[in-house]
């Protein structure tokens, strides 16, 4: 019962049988009764082809891992990086820059995907 219009005699939610849509969903269970709230499964991860062939998948947003790293350059598109990367004999995994590091491109030598060096 986190609506502050809880209790009031009349369901307030916007789900089967409310009144009105004044709170979030079964946000008024004392008004509407118990509700099931969904859990929906996670997105699929970023995944992306480079016109060379190579398949590439986002292992984690807006991190890099704490393992050795190499600079492969700047590169004004994603698929340039992962290029780069497919290029280097041992590249598995690289970063992408964004933000003040828009364009650097990194191999990271993590040990797997889950990167198990840490995240930074």
């Amino acid at each position: 019962d986190t609506c502050v219009h809880s209790n009031d005699g009349e369901c307030d939610d916007g789900g089967d049988g409310s009144l009105f849509s004044l709170c979030d969903h079964a946000s008024d269970c004392g008004d509407c009764g118990h509700r099931v709230v969904p859990v929906l499964p996670p997105p699929p991860p970023f995944t992306a082809t480079t016109e060379e062939g190579l398949r590439f998948t986002l292992a984690k947003a807006d991190h890099e891992c704490a393992s050795a790293d190499v600079r492969l350059g700047d590169y004004g598109e994603l698929a340039h990086c992962a290029a780069a990367c497919g290029r280097l004999f041992g590249c598995k995994f690289f970063l992408y820059g964004k933000g003040r590091k828009a364009g650097s491109c990194w191999a990271e030598f993590a040990s797997d995907s889950t990167c198990p060096e840490g995240w930074e």
